[in-house]
């Protein structure tokens, strides 16, 4: 039976940090689940992140991308020793595995011949013309109607027995210096990755505009990483939030995939 561990990096999040323990607490040990912390309050590490998880700090910043994903990977690097996966995940992002047992049976009980899977992308996203505001305080998922296929950012290549040469954000990575292109044969058809960034129009609408309002180094900014958090006009933010509608297939998110997952 496999070990198993998740690491997420954060700082001071309380958009999804809630929804994050309460899901993946169904599948992995809190024992076994750590928060990469990028100088979060004492309070919020004591009340919200010690009751659930481990807690790795670090004295880089959240608003340094390239330094957030180097520490990822080093943290990454010394948990291999002790697990047979070590999946990175943000705070936003559900991996979830639709069968019977759901993720945390999958994740355990993966051969022992199998070293490298890769997940379907899909981006949930609420249409505020078709759609009430999302009730914060109730279930989630139950709620959301409307998915998009993400190959292209979430097909992730995450459960891996070894690093990979991955680029910033886990998005792709590298075989022998080339990009390596994932068809459908590498990916798993019931291991899905699902951003629920857009869960909620008012609330991402918001959340963008206080990132957007921090100060991104210089080498985030450069190289263009996390551009859609650094948009300051509230105009080409909803741009960029309703850009799937006008060039996605939008679906009705499966039923059984509401039901199944649980926050």
């Amino acid at each position: 039976m496999n070990k198993v561990a998740i690491i997420c990096p954060i700082k001071d999040e309380t958009t999804y940090i809630h929804k994050f323990f309460e899901y993946y607490s169904q599948h992995i040990k809190g024992a076994d689940t750590y928060i990469l912390d990028f100088g979060s309050s004492k309070e919020y590490i004591d009340d919200v992140l010690l009751p659930n998880a481990n807690v790795i700090r670090s004295n880089e910043s959240i608003l340094n991308a390239p330094a957030v994903f180097f520490e990822i990977k080093k943290n990454m690097k010394i948990l291999n020793k002790q697990y047979d996966f070590v999946i990175p995940i943000d705070v936003d992002e559900i991996l979830y595995y639709n069968k019977p047992g759901g993720l945390g049976k999958f994740l355990r009980n993966i051969s022992k011949k199998i070293d490298i899977i890769t997940c379907r992308g899909y981006e949930v996203i609420h249409i505020p013309s078709l759609q009430d505001d999302l009730k914060l305080n109730e279930p989630w998922f139950k709620q959301l109607d409307y998915w998009y296929n993400s190959d292209v950012f979430y097909a992730k290549t995450l459960i891996t027995r070894q690093p990979l040469h991955w680029v910033i954000g886990f998005h792709r990575y590298f075989v022998n210096e080339v990009p390596y292109q994932t068809t459908e044969k590498d990916k798993d058809p019931n291991l899905f990755l699902i951003h629920i960034h857009r869960h909620n129009f008012k609330t991402t609408i918001k959340r963008h505009t206080k990132w957007a309002n921090m100060e991104w180094s210089n080498e985030t900014i450069d190289n263009n990483f996390n551009y859609h958090y650094r948009i300051k006009e509230e105009s080409k933010i909803k741009e960029w939030y309703f850009g799937p509608i006008l060039d996605k297939f939008i679906y009705k998110i499966p039923e059984d995939i509401k039901n199944n997952i649980n926050i």
